[in-house]
C-alpha cells in the first residue's frame, strides 16, 4: 500500500524536523517548503495527500497560501492544516476556517493529538467547498485579512518597544559597569595595565602612575600608547637584570599561546627590598583582543616566608636530629600532621605509611596494651595531657617499649585544636630496669637458696648411706643394676646441692677426671626422653674421647644449656646433634682461639638445623640477660653461665650461626693427663605394696617402661606393658575388669596420651588412671585434666613418688584433684628444669 504525502510549509528548520521525523516515523511520505510560494510550486508539480502549514512566513504567508490553494482545482482536494504559534486570536481561526483550513493547531501540541487530528482530517474524505469568491466575500476576507496583518505589526511593534527599551538599560548598565570597572582598576593596590592585540598600552591604573620609581622595571615610565614588550626588551635593570623574559611572556599571551603568564621576581633599590609577582592575562576571551599587565608587590608576603623557611629550617634541624619522635595531630581527625624520621628507625615502618593510615600506630602497639591506650588516647579530644609507656611490634617482630607523652595546643578561647608530643624509644632502660631486678632476685635466691641446699643435703645423705648398706647384701644382678641407676640419680641431686652451695658462697665446684664421653651419653638421652618427638636426637661420641679436669655436674650443665637452646631454635622441628673429637691444639690454633693453650683438648659440638642467628646478635649473646627467645621464656642467664664455666675450666667457647641455617656451638676444652674411675652407688625401701594388682603401663620409651615395669613388679604388681596408646586399648579391651589402674605417658606415636584416656575412660568410665609426662609445659596435661584425670607424674619420678601415688589412687579411688605426689601439676617450664 502505497504511503500518504503530506507537504509541510514552515520557515522554522526546528519545526520542520519535528514535524518530519513525526509523520515518517508514522508512515507519511513527507515534503518540506520554507513559505507560501515554495509550497504552491512542490504542489503543482506532485500534488499531497495533505498539507501542515504556517501562517506567519516571509515571501507568501500562511493565509495566502490557503486561499491560492482552495482556488486551484488541482489543489483544493487536499484537506489544509493550519499549525501556528503567532496567530492564536479566535478571529485568526476564524479567517482560517472561512478560507478554507480544514483544522486549526495551536503550537504546541502533543505528538499524539497532532497526529490524531491528521488522520481526523483525512478520514472526513472530501474536503469543504472552496470559499465564495463573489465580490461580497472576497471583501469582507480582504477585511479580516487586514485586520489580522495590523494586529499583528501592532504586537510586533510593541515588543519593537520593548527590546529597544531594554536595550537602552542595557546599555546604561554597562555604562555603569564600565565606570565601575574602571573605579576597580584604579583602586586595585596592584599596578595595572592594559594593553591592546599589538602590546600597546592603552591605559594604565593610579597604582602604575604612583609606583616608587626605584623599585619598579617601568620606574616612573607611563607608556600610553607605546609598546610595551619593546620597552621591556630595551630596559635593563642591576637589580633584576633583563626584562626580555616579560616581553616573551606578553607576547607568547597576546598569540593565545598561553593563557596565562606569571613572574615572580625580586626588585631591591639601595635602601628598600622588594618582591613582585607579574601576572599576564588576555583581556577578553578572545586572547587576542588585548592583555591585563599586573604587578603585585609581594614584598610582606616573602617576607614572611623567609622567616617561616628559617623557623621551619630551625624546627627541622631540631625534630630530625633527636632521637625521640616528634609528632603533631589534629586531635579531632586523627590525622597526623607531622612525624619526625626517628618514627622509621624506632617503628620501623615509613612515615608517608603513619601519614596515610594513622591507625598503623595504634595496630602496631602490642597487643596486651592496645586497649590502655586506646582508651587513653580518646580522651586527648577534650584537651587532656596524655602520659603512656607500651610496647610496639615492628615489622621484624622486634618489641621496643615506648614512652610517649602529649600536650594540648589551645587557640585563643582555650580550645583544643592540636596535639603535639614525643615519643621515645626506651627498649634499653626497660632492659636494664629488668636487670637490675633479676639481678636482686638472684641475690635474694642465692640467700634462699644456701638454706634449701643445707635441707636438701639432710635428705640426700641417708638415701645415699642406705643405697651403700642395701649394695652389700644383695646378690641379684636385676636389683643391684636398679641400685646402681637409683645411686647415679641420687648423686646427681647431691651434685646439684653441691652447685647451689657453691653459687649462694660463691665457692668453685670440685675438680675431678671427668668423661665427657659419659656426661654427652647423658645429656642425649636426656634430650631423646624429654625433647619433643619432631626433633631427631644425633650423638657422634668417640669411645677413646680424653678425659678432662673439672666439676662433672657444671659441666653437664653447659652441654644440656646448649642442648636446650639447640631444642628451642627448633619449634617446628629438625636435626640435633651431639659430637665430639680428641683435637692437639699447636700455637697456629691458640692464635686463633686465645683463650686455650697448646696441648690436648676435646672439642664438642651441639648443632642445630633451626632458625639461626643474624650477625649482629652473636656478639651480644653470651652477654647476661640477653636473650632471643619471646619475653618470658628464657632468663638470658644460660649462654653466659656457660660461657663462665668454659672459662674458668681453661676451655673456650664459640658460635657460629645464620639466619635460617642454624647455629653450632663450639665447645673446646683441655684434656686431663690422667683417668680417674668414679665409685658406684644405691636406695631403700619399706614402700607399698601392690597385692598383685593388674597395672597397664603405656609407654613408647622402652627404659622407662623396663624399670618402671621392673620397680612395680619388685613391689607386688601385675604389670602388662603396652608401647602406645593402640596396644594399651586391644589389651584394656580383653582385661578390662582386671585392670585394677592405667599408667600412661602422654606423648606416644600412634595413639598419645590423651587420646588413650578418652578411649579408656569411654570404655570403662571408673578406671583409674595416671598420667606422666617429661614436658611441664606441654598442654597435653591441661587437656587431661579436662577428660577427668586427677593424678600427675611429673619425669622423672622416684619409687617412692610412683608407689605412693598409684597407692593412694587406689586406696581412694573417687578422691579427685590432687597429683599423686600431693602437689597441683607443675607450672609450664622447659624440659630440662627437673635436671
Amino acid at each position: 500500500m502505497t504511503s500518504l504525502k503530506v507537504l509541510i510549509v514552515d520557515d522554522n528548520e526546528d519545526n520542520l524536523y519535528y514535524l518530519t521525523a513525526l509523520l515518517t516515523g508514522s508512515g507519511f511520505t513527507v515534503a518540506a517548503a520554507r513559505n507560501g510560494a515554495e509550497a504552491l510550486a512542490m504542489a503543482r508539480a506532485a500534488p499531497p495527500d495533505l498539507v501542515v502549514s504556517d501562517l506567519l512566513m516571509p515571501v507568501m504567508d500562511g493565509y495566502s497560501l490557503l486561499r491560492a490553494w482552495k482556488a486551484e482545482a488541482a489543489l483544493s482536494r487536499a484537506p489544509f492544516i493550519v499549525y501556528t504559534a503567532t496567530y492564536t486570536d479566535p478571529e485568526d481561526e476564524r479567517l482560517a476556517r472561512h478560507l478554507g483550513a480544514d483544522a486549526f493547531l495551536v503550537k504546541p501540541v502533543e505528538p499524539q493529538d497532532l497526529l490524531a487530528r491528521v488522520q481526523e482530517v483525512l478520514g472526513r474524505g472530501t474536503p469543504p467547498a472552496r470559499p465564495d469568491t463573489a465580490p461580497g466575500a472576497a471583501q469582507e476576507q480582504l477585511q479580516h485579512y487586514s485586520q489580522a496583518l495590523i494586529r499583528k505589526l501592532e504586537d510586533r511593534t510593541a515588543r519593537l518597544e520593548e527590546a529597544n527599551q531594554a536595550l537602552r538599560s542595557e546599555i546604561a548598565g554597562r555604562h555603569r559597569l564600565a565606570e565601575m570597572q574602571v573605579s576597580i582598576l584604579h583602586a586595585l593596590p596592584a599596578q595595572v595595565a592594559l594593553t591592546d592585540g599589538t602590546g600597546r598600552i592603552v591605559t594604565v591604573n593610579d597604582a602604575w602612575r604612583t609606583a616608587p620609581t626605584p623599585n619598579l622595571p617601568h620606574g616612573q615610565y607611563f607608556g600610553v600608547g607605546d609598546d610595551y614588550p619593546a620597552f621591556c626588551e630595551r630596559a635593563t635593570d642591576a637589580a633584576i637584570g633583563s626584562m626580555r623574559p616579560i616581553a616573551d611572556g606578553l607576547r607568547a599571551v597576546l598569540a593565545g599561546l598561553l593563557a596565562r603568564f606569571t613572574l615572580r621576581f625580586a626588585c631591591h633599590s639601595g635602601t628598600e627590598q622588594h618582591w613582585y609577582r607579574l601576572m599576564v592575562t588576555p583581556l577578553h576571551k578572545d586572547k587576542t583582543a588585548g592583555a591585563v599587565v599586573m604587578y603585585v608587590d609581594i614584598t610582606e608576603q616573602v617576607q614572611v616566608e623567609l622567616s617561616l623557611r628559617e623557623s621551619e629550617e630551625r624546627f627541622r634541624q631540631l625534630a630530625e636530629n633527636i632521637r625521640e619522635v616528634f609528632w603533631i595531630i589534629d586531635p579531632a581527625s586523627r590525622q597526623v600532621l607531622y612525624v619526625s624520621p626517628a618514627y622509621e628507625t624506632i617503628w620501623g615502618r615509613s612515615c608517608d605509611s603513619l601519614r596515610q593510615r594513622p591507625e598503623d600506630w595504634l595496630e602496631a602497639i602490642d597487643p596486651e596494651d592496645r586497649r590502655r591506650v586506646q582508651a587513653r588516647v580518646a580522651r586527648q579530644s577534650a584537651g587532656e595531657e596524655y602520659d603512656e609507656t607500651y610496647r610496639i611490634v615492628r615489622p621484624d617482630g622486634s618489641v621496643r617499649w615506648i614512652h610517649d607523652r602529649g600536650f594540648p595546643v589551645r587557640d585563643a578561647a582555650g580550645a583544643s585544636y592540636r596535639m603535639v608530643g614525643l615519643a621515645e624509644d626506651i627498649t634499653e632502660r626497660k632492659r636494664i630496669e629488668a636487670q637490675v631486678l633479676r639481678a636482686q632476685r638472684l641475690d635474694s635466691i642465692g640467700t634462699l637458696a644456701g638454706g634449701i641446699a643445707h635441707d636438701l643435703n639432710n635428705v640426700l645423705t641417708p638415701i645415699l648411706l642406705s643405697i651403700e648398706v642395701l649394695k652389700m647384701d644383695e646378690r641379684d644382678t636385676q636389683r643391684l643394676d636398679l641400685l646402681a641407676m637409683i645411686e647415679r640419680s641420687a648423686q646427681r641431686g647431691a651434685d646439684m646441692v653441691g652447685q647451689v652451695l657453691s653459687f649462694a658462697r660463691g665457692v668453685e665446684g670440685r675438680r675431678i677426671n671427668v668423661s665427657l664421653r659419659e656426661v654427652l651419653r647423658e645429656v642425649a638421652k636426656i634430650a631423646r626422653e624429654t625433647f619433643p618427638r619432631s626433633i631427631e636426637i644425633r650423638a657422634d661420641i668417640p669411645a677413646d674421647l680424653h678425659p678432662i679436669t673439672g666439676d662433672p655436674t657444671q659441666l653437664h650443665r653447659v652441654v644440656l644449656n646448649l642442648t636446650v637452646n639447640a631444642r628451642d631454635a627448633m619449634p617446628h622441628g629438625g636435626t640435633l646433634t651431639l659430637s665430639a673429637r680428641n683435637l692437639v691444639l699447636d700455637a697456629r690454633d691458640t692464635g686463633l682461639d686465645p683463650d686455650m693453650q697448646p696441648g690436648a683438648a676435646v672439642v664438642v659440638e651441639v648443632e642445630d638445623t633451626g632458625i639461626g642467628m643474624a650477625a649482629d646478635q652473636l656478639p651480644q649473646i653470651f652477654d647476661p640477660f640477653f636473650t632471643t627467645k619471646a619475653p618470658g621464656s628464657g632468663t638470658g642467664l644460660g649462654l653466659s653461665t656457660s660461657l663462665a664455666i668454659t672459662k674458668s675450666h681453661g676451655g673456650s667457647l664459640r658460635v657460629y650461626s645464620e639466619p635460617g641455617k642454624g647455629s653450632r656451638f663450639r665447645l673446646c676444652l683441655p684434656a686431663a693427663d690422667d683417668v680417674n674411675a668414679e665409685a658406684p652407688l644405691s636406695p631403700a625401701s619399706g614402700l607399698p605394696r601392690g597385692g598383685g594388682a593388674l597395672v597397664l603401663l603405656v609407654d613408647d620409651d622402652p627404659t622407662v617402661r623396663h624399670v618402671t615395669g621392673r620397680t612395680l613388679e619388685a613391689f607386688g604388681y601385675r604389670v602388662a606393658e603396652a608401647t602406645n596408646g593402640a596396644e594399651a586399648v586391644a589389651i584394656f579391651a580383653g582385661r578390662r575388669d582386671e585392670v585394677a589402674i592405667v599408667l600412661t605417658d602422654m606423648m606416644m606415636p600412634v595413639m598419645d596420651g590423651l587420646a588413650t584416656i578418652r578411649v579408656l575412660r569411654h570404655m570403662r568410665a571408673d578406671v583409674p588412671i595416671i598420667a606422666a609426662s617429661g614436658l611441664s609445659v606441654d598442654g597435653r596435661m591441661a587437656r587431661a585434666t579436662e577428660a577427668g584425670v586427677r593424678h600427675f607424674l611429673q619425669k622423672p619420678y622416684t619409687t617412692e613418688t610412683l608407689l605412693n601415688t598409684i597407692a593412694e589412687v587406689l586406696d581412694a579411688p573417687h578422691r579427685g584433684g590432687s597429683r599423686g605426689d600431693g602437689r597441683q601439676p607443675p607450672p609450664a617450664a622447659p624440659a630440662a628444669s627437673t635436671w
